[in-house]
């Protein structure tokens, strides 16, 4: 790459987001991911198809950096609708986590009940309507469970990689333990399921309740230690109003 160029975090961000999707070993985890692939295979050839093109770009105009995400948004559209393109750049906005700031917002908030959910003392005192608590647990519990998503990942990476997935593996350093394509899978899963579950938790409760409930969780995250240095938990309601919260 000429050494003048310089790749910004966005661009770099759009490309990782890329490569992993184009995996033939990430495929199974699209629902999990939230991916909005109508037909994973077609997706997946568009996707690579986009990324194949923007390198020949590159290769016929390396003063520059060509647009990928654009690209693939164009490539979407046209296999499978005007509304893919923009359905992809939601999720790659949303929901994709290629470092901790994609999570930031939601990690005290995702400690501080991951940590009350087996002890019924901090989960009492997170003051949840009596109706609605016990559900709150039980669904909480389901989203962090993550035994199906390992014995996926495990028969995954027990098959031989692909010609495709190896060239990807080499270009973007997947083999990097730091940079496990399956780490980054999980870690997007992670944030979608606690960005839904939060959702319909803070849907669950009225304005009042939901003062309340984080003024509890509040008192409760300066009690446990993992997360009695943090800052204060913002409203649930501002920091989900991007992915479509209703205040």
């Amino acid at each position: 790459m000429n050494k003048e160029l310089t790749v910004t975090r966005s661009q770099e961000r759009s490309g990782a987001a890329a490569a992993l999707l184009s995996l033939d070993g990430t495929t199974p985890f699209f629902a999990a991911m939230g991916v909005p692939a109508p037909d994973p295979r077609r997706f997946v050839r568009a996707l690579r198809d986009a990324i194949v093109e923007n390198r020949r770009e590159f290769q016929r105009r390396p003063e520059r950096i060509p647009d990928l995400e654009a690209r693939i948004e164009a490539a979407l559209d046209k296999e499978f609708g005007p509304a893919a393109g923009e359905a992809y750049r939601n999720w790659l906005r949303d929901y994709f986590v290629h470092s901790a700031d994609d999570f930031r917002s939601f990690r005290d908030w995702h400690m501080v009940l991951a940590l009350s959910r087996r002890d019924s003392d901090r989960w009492d005192a997170l003051h949840l309507p009596k109706d609605l608590s016990d559900e709150a647990r039980i669904r909480l519990e389901r989203i962090l469970d993550r035994k199906t998503l390992h014995r996926t990942a495990e028969e995954t990476q027990a098959r031989p990689l692909s010609g495709w997935d190896i060239e990807m593996y080499t270009l973007h350093g997947f083999d990097d333990d730091e940079n496990d394509p399956h780490q980054i899978v999980l870690e997007t899963i992670k944030k979608r399921r606690f960005v839904e579950y939060l959702k319909w938790l803070a849907g669950s409760l009225s304005p009042e309740q939901r003062r309340e409930f984080r003024q509890c969780a509040d008192a409760l995250r300066e009690r446990i230690e993992t997360t009695s240095r943090s800052p204060a938990l913002p409203d649930p309601a501002v920091i989900l109003e991007p992915y479509g919260f209703a205040i």
